[in-house]
């Protein structure tokens, strides 16, 4: 999540907004080794079509999957920018630790 707001430097957009919702934890059975949970965010960006492409192709290319869940574009009829509004889902997965597999001295 942290770099997100990197991601989009280097490819040179403004990030004008960015709001993290609360994760969400998606249940697999208490058998599972594995936690999976989704992150969302909302964000606004200002950038060129080539800079968001290259924005939205790193977030792709990043070890957790991500979701475009919509994405709204206008243009800025000032400076022929383009104004994005996203929403994100952001999933990832983590190894459960299991007590009763550790010794105790």
């Amino acid at each position: 999540l942290s770099g997100i707001q990197a991601a989009a430097e280097k490819e040179q957009c403004l990030i004008e907004n960015l709001k993290f919702i609360p994760p969400r934890h998606i249940p697999l059975g208490a058998d599972s080794d594995i936690e999976i949970s989704c992150y969302q965010t909302n964000l606004k960006l200002t950038g060129s079509y080539g800079n968001i492409v290259k924005f939205l192709n790193i977030l792709q290319n990043r070890p957790q999957k991500v979701q475009v869940d919509s994405m709204e574009i206008s243009i800025n009829s000032e400076n022929g920018c383009l104004n994005c509004g996203l929403t994100l889902s952001i999933y990832t997965l983590k190894d459960k630790e299991h007590i009763k597999n550790v010794k105790v001295k």
